[in-house]
């Protein structure tokens, strides 16, 4: 049996001369899953809560500044608390 490889091809959506203008657009930043942690020398992974919320705010931080400088601004999202927790977590 022979096989075949499978090519792929960059298929770009932008239409020629579409331009977004400077500051137009809006990112919502919704808390992503971050975990950081230690391996332990049982070869477990041992959470350091610490370490986490300092990710998620450095995360959070650069994404700003670099979409501040392309005149976009970031609007992070509020942490759902009750029933909306669990749906967003989903997504």
């Amino acid at each position: 049996m022979l096989s075949q490889h499978a090519l792929a091809q960059e298929k770009s959506g932008t239409k020629p001369g579409f331009v977004l203008p400077q500051g137009s657009a809006r990112i919502l930043l919704i808390r992503p899953t971050i975990k950081v942690g230690a391996q332990s020398t049982g070869g477990m992974f041992e959470p350091n809560a610490d370490w986490t919320a300092q990710a998620r705010d450095n995360i959070a931080a650069a994404l700003t500044l670099a979409q501040t400088r392309l005149g976009n601004q970031v609007i992070v999202a509020d942490e759902p608390v009750g029933p909306g927790a669990q749906a967003m977590a989903d997504y």
